[in-house]
């Protein structure tokens, strides 16, 4: 799977990581499993690094389908920081779907071209 997880319960977070080809199926598929993950607790923050995809196969027609499809079944709670790096296209891309998830479900998230900077933002730093 392009999308792997890691959940540190030490600092109540989710660490994300995307490789390859990001596309609808890939973040629907690693949301199924994080939710269905034993260790999953709704109220830890994210931080997802995509620094790493290679392609992004997903517009921002998609990106409002996982908005709509994932507002009453995604239970997370706590921060979510997507880290894009310095790639213009991947900036906006996570900045439309950082503020329609806003609007749509209330969530408190962000991008961020460092790790650091969204570490900071998350209290992770």
């Amino acid at each position: 799977m392009p999308i792997s997880f890691e959940i540190d319960s030490s600092q109540k977070a989710v660490f994300v990581t995307g490789t390859g080809a990001l596309t609808k199926v890939a973040i629907l598929g690693y949301l199924k499993e994080l939710f269905q993950d034993p260790g999953f607790d709704p109220t830890f923050n994210h931080l997802i690094d995509y620094t790493n995809i290679s392609e992004v196969a997903i517009n921002s027609g998609d990106l409002m389908e996982l908005v709509e499809s994932t507002k009453s079944s995604d239970p997370r709670e706590g921060k979510i920081a997507f880290v894009v790096g310095d790639n213009e296209g991947r900036y906006f891309l996570s900045n439309f779907y950082t503020e329609f998830s806003r609007l749509a479900k209330g969530q408190d998230m962000q991008s961020f071209e460092t790790i650091e900077a969204a570490k900071e933002w998350l209290g992770l730093a």
